[in-house]
């Protein structure tokens, strides 16, 4: 995987990291709005995975000596700086709206907002340890393990939850080779994920499981989601098969050239990490009357998300922010 970047998968963190941005930002009144509320569950089928799934292909080296350290050293440490500062930003703005400011040992132990992916992808990395001494069919396993582990509570703790029912993406990345990812952008499979996409959005539109943000975060038991665990175990296999279908359509449409963007995709850590705080600031500080009333304005939240994305993908943002950022693999 060593040489020149490809625009293509650059391209693709881009456009997933605007994704989770809009996302988030439109979470708090999505439900009022249908077509909102279709967009926002189509788009959280496939842009973490989309993500993971990214992120397992070029984790392909994962034997290599110093490569797990050099995982631990970009994950751990940044974790739990940002963990301190989003927890900072939380009691701050409980102590604005005169809300209880306690701070317990669950501010370690549960994940705040994004933080999640940090861990989880460390763990991923290990478990390649574990899977990939096998072959491809691994990766059936690794959504059977996915669709059981949801029978346990353990929900947000350590984002272990989060963490199995994803896995299946990642180990699913790492086996692919990148002439799927050529054939993936080929017309004829290209006019096929625009129709799927359409559809699933259509049925969207009319139809969504009970509890839909939880079944789309995958960080709950099926008992917290009110089902019993064959029925849960059925829902979630479902949720795979058209996260699978979204996944594969969203990164078939994915362009593969040059674009002024596509150095933005180099930096979607930075986004990711730093819009949780902007979005909690949000949401908190600004009142909720008028940060709901963006319902109705979709071209608003648009532009709120590409201005968000831009300043914090900016050249400046990262120069004064590295330091915090990638304080574990600093020399």
């Amino acid at each position: 995987m060593a040489g020149k970047r490809e625009a293509y998968f650059d391209n693709a963190r881009f456009i997933l990291i605007v994704f989770v941005v809009f996302g988030h930002i439109i979470q708090p009144f999505y439900e009022e709005n249908t077509m909102l509320y279709s967009l926002y569950t189509t788009i959280y089928l496939f842009h973490m995975a989309g993500f993971i799934l990214i992120s397992g292909y070029f984790a392909k080296g994962f034997r290599r000596p110093g490569y797990l350290t050099k995982i631990a050293k970009k994950t751990l440490p940044t974790f739990i700086i940002f963990q301190i500062i989003y927890t900072v930003v939380q009691v701050s703005a409980n102590n604005y709206m005169g809300e209880d400011t306690t701070v317990d040992l669950n501010f370690v132990l549960a994940p705040r907002f994004t933080l999640w992916f940090l861990l989880s992808l460390y763990c991923w990395n290990v478990l390649l340890f574990l899977f990939a001494k096998f072959r491809w069919w691994t990766v059936l396993v690794a959504f059977a393990v996915g669709i059981s582990i949801s029978f346990i509570d353990v929900n947000t703790f350590l984002s272990i939850t989060r963490t199995f029912v994803f896995f299946p993406f990642f180990l699913l990345g790492f086996y692919l080779q990148p002439g799927f990812f050529k054939q993936l952008r080929r017309t004829g499979w290209r006019i096929l994920s625009v129709c799927i996409l359409a559809i699933l959005f259509i049925v969207f539109c009319f139809y969504t499981p009970e509890n839909n943000s939880d079944w789309l975060l995958g960080a709950y038991s099926y008992e917290y989601m009110g089902v019993e665990d064959l029925y849960g175990s059925l829902i979630r296999l479902v949720q795979y098969i058209l996260m699978l279908l979204a996944v594969f359509s969203a990164l078939s449409l994915m362009p593969n050239k040059h674009f002024r963007f596509t150095i933005l995709g180099t930096r979607t850590l930075y986004i990711y990490l730093l819009h949780g705080i902007v979005i909690q600031a949000f949401r908190n500080f600004i009142p909720e009357e008028v940060y709901n009333s963006l319902s109705s304005h979709l071209i608003l939240v648009i532009l709120l998300t590409l201005i968000i994305v831009y300043i914090l993908g900016s050249r400046l943002v990262q120069k004064y922010t590295k330091p915090i950022v990638e304080i574990g693999m600093r020399k």
